[in-house]
């Protein structure tokens, strides 16, 4: 851990809360604005701080070498549809993505809004530079949820950009950067594990391809200034909490900062 090293870097922590309806405020903090050093990133009695994010700040400031300020606003194992705004959901009408209060996900809660609501409405008064988005699997293993992951995903990031610009000086085509998501129950070596085939053959592949709006690159004219890191050959089958989740986050991030680096910040000679 070298964080002491990264004084000009400050986090931030929202703490996990779901709500029925948008919260000006914060319900809670897990973790106030602190200065970046080995306690406040994951120590002592201090245990979390998003290890994608952190890395990905940290490689950004190695380059940059300027004051980085990094929310952490996440919830493991939730659908897109919990991040999306009421509005964002009306622009998917044929879609199936309509549901409320689930229970069909794999760790965080599931419901229309309940997470943009309490844990993206309240910063929209705050000005970012960007976003980056770790996120697919709750809709990786459901049929419904991945077939309309394309109409979601394009219409959640307009609709950030559309409210982050309108309630503050953000950007309205702020960078918006995400990972695809790595092999999930790859145990037969890329050959289709009996046990989830749905997921790992079709709902997977379905959510990777939705994120660049079905097109297979990025950006496109469906998703402007929007890039992505690749995690498919970053899986780790011995990881203690399944092989989508690589316990090496240092190569995502790598992939991810510099892919901002190279197209946000103008580092042509940076390739992703």
């Amino acid at each position: 851990m070298d964080a002491n090293n990264y004084p000009y870097i400050r986090v931030f922590t929202a703490q996990l809360e779901q709500s029925n309806s948008e919260q000006a405020n914060l319900i809670s903090i897990m973790e106030p604005w602190s200065v970046a050093n080995n306690d406040s990133i994951g120590n002592n009695n201090w245990t979390y701080f998003s290890a994608v994010c952190w890395f990905f700040g940290k490689n950004l400031y190695n380059t940059l070498q300027y004051p980085i300020g990094l929310i952490d606003t996440d919830w493991g194992g939730t659908p897109i549809r919990d991040w999306m705004s009421p509005d964002a959901i009306k622009q998917c009408p044929n879609e199936t993505i309509i549901l409320s209060n689930n229970s069909d996900n794999v760790g965080g809660p599931a419901g229309d809004s309940i997470l943009w609501n309490s844990m993206i409405y309240p910063f929209l008064s705050m000005t970012i530079k960007g976003v980056i988005w770790y996120q697919g699997e709750a809709d990786s293993g459901s049929q419904q949820y991945s077939e309309s992951y394309k109409c979601a995903f394009i219409a959640m990031i307009n609709d950030w950009r559309l409210k982050w610009n309108m309630y503050s000086n953000t950007s309205d085509m702020f960078p918006f950067g995400f990972v695809q998501i790595s092999v999930w129950n790859d145990h037969n070596n890329g050959s289709c594990a009996s046990d989830d085939k749905w997921t790992q053959c079709i709902g997977a592949p379905q959510v990777r391809y939705a994120q660049t709006g079905n097109l297979g690159y990025l950006p496109n004219h469906l998703l402007p200034n929007v890039y992505m890191a690749i995690s498919y050959d970053l899986g780790d089958p011995s990881s203690p909490q399944g092989d989508v989740h690589p316990r090496y986050k240092q190569q995502v991030s790598q992939r991810l900062s510099d892919a901002a680096l190279n197209t946000i910040y103008g580092y042509k000679d940076i390739y992703w």
